[in-house]
C-alpha cells in the first residue's frame, strides 16, 4: 500500500468495513471462488485501478500507520493508563 498500487486480495473483514476501496477484495469472506475473476479484472482495467488518484489514496492510508505513528499511538495510550 505505500506505493500506492493496487492490492488484490480475499476478503479481510477489518478492511472491508472501516476502509472501503483501499485493496480490492472478494466480497465474501468464507469463499474465494471469486478470486481469479477479480484478479482478471483488476488487471484488465489496472489503468483505473493505478490512476494517480487512487495511488495517492493508498499511500496517504499507508502512511497512517508507519511505526512512528504507532509509536505516538501506543505512548499515548500509557500516558492515558497512568492518568487514570
Amino acid at each position: 500500500l505505500g506505493t500506492g498500487k493496487v492490492v488484490i486480495s480475499n476478503n479481510i473483514s477489518t478492511y472491508w468495513k472501516n476502509y472501503p476501496g483501499i485493496l480490492q477484495m472478494t466480497e465474501s469472506r468464507l469463499e474465494n471462488d471469486n478470486l481469479p475473476a477479480l484478479f482478471s479484472h483488476v488487471i484488465n482495467h489496472l489503468s483505473e485501478y493505478n490512476s494517480r488518484q487512487q495511488q495517492q489514496q493508498r499511500i496517504e492510508f499507508a502512511k497512517q500507520f508507519l511505526y512512528k505513528n504507532q509509536v505516538s499511538k501506543i505512548e499515548q495510550y500509557l500516558f492515558d493508563l497512568k492518568v487514570k
